[in-house]
């Protein structure tokens, strides 16, 4: 992913929201990686 997606994605609220969940529950940085991977 280049960094105007990512920075496209965070403009997001609800993407935002998302982000600092997965950011603030370790566990989820594995699922994280999978999705970028897919993308």
């Amino acid at each position: 992913m280049s960094l105007k997606k990512i920075a496209k994605l965070l403009a997001n609220k609800k993407v935002r929201k998302i982000a600092w969940i997965l950011i603030s529950h370790p566990k989820f940085i594995k699922i994280l990686k999978n999705i970028i991977k897919r993308k």
